[in-house]
């Protein structure tokens, strides 16, 4: 009995995951260069300190890879933002999976995506340095009012009369 096409497929990734090598990436990397702030993140809010800058040189679906000048300490969480076209930027919590010297001087730094966050649900942003102001209900506009004071004048007119 011939093979399905769902059951050749699963064989061919049996066969292609038999040999992995254990420091293979779990993910296809994009390579670009991008210049990016990670924001020193506390586990349930942005730190004030100021952001430092760095060099995104790849990215997938499981991390980024970035270039900084220093190294970072392994296991250390930061926020990046992630800018959205016609919506508000997300933020996303990365965990420092590794630090590895370079030859210019630099460090290559992994990071994994631990957590997607709205910066709409935080007070301070750390990226523009700004605190949030809460929402302010709807305000009257000019011909509203001026229509107020006209039914008050009218108001006040009758009650004089009557």
């Amino acid at each position: 009995m011939p093979l399905t096409y769902d059951q050749r497929s699963e064989l061919r990734l049996a066969f292609e995951e038999a040999n992995v090598e254990a420091d293979r990436r779990r993910a296809c990397r994009v390579k670009v260069k991008v210049p990016a702030k990670l924001a020193p993140w506390n586990g349930k809010k942005p730190d004030a300190e100021p952001p430092i800058d760095v060099m995104i040189e790849d990215f997938s679906t499981t991390g980024v890879g970035v270039i900084y000048g220093a190294p970072l300490e392994e296991n250390e969480r930061y926020l990046m933002e992630v800018p959205r076209h016609n919506a508000k930027p997300a933020w996303v919590v990365l965990r420092v999976a590794r630090c590895m010297p370079m030859d210019d001087g630099t460090f290559g730094v992994g990071l994994e995506m631990c957590e997607l966050l709205e910066a709409g649900d935080f007070a301070f942003n750390p990226f523009t340095g700004q605190t949030s102001q809460p929402a302010r209900g709807r305000t009257m506009g000019k011909r509203t009012k001026l229509w107020f004071l006209v039914f008050a004048i009218i108001g006040v007119a009758i009650s004089a009369f009557i």
